[in-house]
């Protein structure tokens, strides 16, 4: 459907533009992520659009990955994906290991407190 030319002309893509994800109004570039989201942001009314950076989602996504079981032969489809290194991610955009261990532990301690555990011990 993206590619489709009666919806880009209905959305106002510029037929010339071979962009994926076209910026509309006749434009000839692509859509740039942080003016998608901070008009995501405005129309949730959210207060402050300015704190969700793709640095900041950047560091949270790679943070929350490194927690996931995912065999370690398969990560580098991540890393890429993500546009750095196995070193960068580690690095830069995960949190320190203590931050880590409260999100591993944290939901455990969660479902305990809600009564979600099993009954025998």
């Amino acid at each position: 459907m993206l590619c489709h030319p009666e919806i880009r002309h209905r959305e106002e893509v510029l037929q010339s533009n071979e962009f994926l994800f076209p910026n509309t109004t006749l434009s000839s570039d692509h859509v740039f992520g942080w003016a998608c989201i901070c008009k995501m942001c405005v129309n949730a009314l959210i207060t402050q659009p300015e704190k969700l950076t793709a640095s900041k989602q950047k560091h949270i996504i790679s943070t929350i990955y490194s927690t996931l079981q995912v065999p370690e032969r398969e990560r580098h489809f991540f890393y890429k994906h993500m546009g750095h290194s196995k070193e960068v991610n580690i690095g830069t955009y995960q949190y320190p290991l203590p931050i880590i261990e409260v999100i591993k532990v944290g939901r455990h301690l969660q479902d305990i407190d809600n009564g979600e555990t099993p009954t025998r011990y």
